[in-house]
C-alpha cells in the first residue's frame, strides 16, 4: 500500500492529501474512522467520508473512486 499512497501523493498532489495511520500507534483513531479492515483508504472531503476501501486497494481503484466523487460533486453544483 506504501507504494500506492506514495503515486497518489505525486499524481494528485493539487487534489488530495495523504495521511498514514498506523493502527497499532492509533487504535483510538481506527476506531473513530470506522475502519474494519487493515490495510483500508477512507476518504474524507471537506470533513465528511466519501468512502472506504477495504483491503489492498490499487492506485487505480482510488484515482476510480476519486473521480467519481468528482463526477458526483459536478452533478450536484450542476443541479443546485
Amino acid at each position: 500500500m506504501e507504494s500506492v499512497l506514495a503515486r497518489l501523493q505525486v499524481r494528485e498532489r493539487e487534489r488530495v492529501r495523504v495521511a498514514r495511520v498506523d493502527a497499532d500507534d492509533r487504535p483510538d483513531l481506527v476506531q473513530r474512522l470506522g475502519v474494519q479492515e487493515i490495510p483500508s483508504i477512507v476518504m474524507f472531503q471537506d470533513r465528511k467520508r466519501f468512502a472506504c476501501l477495504r483491503g489492498r486497494a490499487t492506485l487505480g481503484d482510488v484515482e476510480r473512486t476519486l473521480e467519481e466523487q468528482a463526477a458526483q460533486n459536478e452533478s450536484r453544483a450542476a443541479t443546485g
